[in-house]
């Protein structure tokens, strides 16, 4: 008996070959687009829980939340100074008195908004997730 392969048996087998390495090769693709897309949203959620903690512990230590505040924009009175926050060109935008500055890059936070449901307290809506804080004094 001789060993080896026939040359009807090579050509079946890169036949098959043919056929299941796109299949394999897509769902890595698939894999890795899923993946990288999950690391954009993860990173998006940090972001979006860094600024939301740091507008609450504000609102916490502010003196008084100021009546000028309106859905898009929240205004603080804090150390005698007025504080700001807005979502301006899909960035959270922080004034303190003549400074500003930005929280985050563009298009890191969707949407953010404020309601006041009580005196001295503010809802926080920060790409869908909602947070409650009242100011300490």
């Amino acid at each position: 008996m001789k060993k080896g392969l026939t040359l009807i048996e090579l050509i079946i087998c890169l036949g098959l070959i043919s056929i299941l390495l796109p299949v394999i090769t897509s769902s890595f693709v698939r894999s890795e687009k899923i993946f990288q897309r999950a690391l954009q949203h993860s990173a998006r959620q940090q972001v979006a829980r860094i600024v939301v903690e740091r507008i609450c512990r504000e609102v916490r230590g502010a003196l008084q939340i100021d009546s000028a505040s309106s859905a898009g924009e929240l205004c603080l009175l804090a150390s005698g100074e007025s504080i700001r926050y807005s979502l301006t060109g899909g960035k959270v935008k922080r004034t303190c008195g003549l400074t500003s500055a930005y929280l985050c890059d563009s298009g890191e936070i969707a949407t953010l908004a404020f309601e006041y449901p009580a005196a001295g307290m503010v809802k926080v809506i920060c790409d869908g997730a909602a947070f409650y804080v009242g100011k300490r004094n």
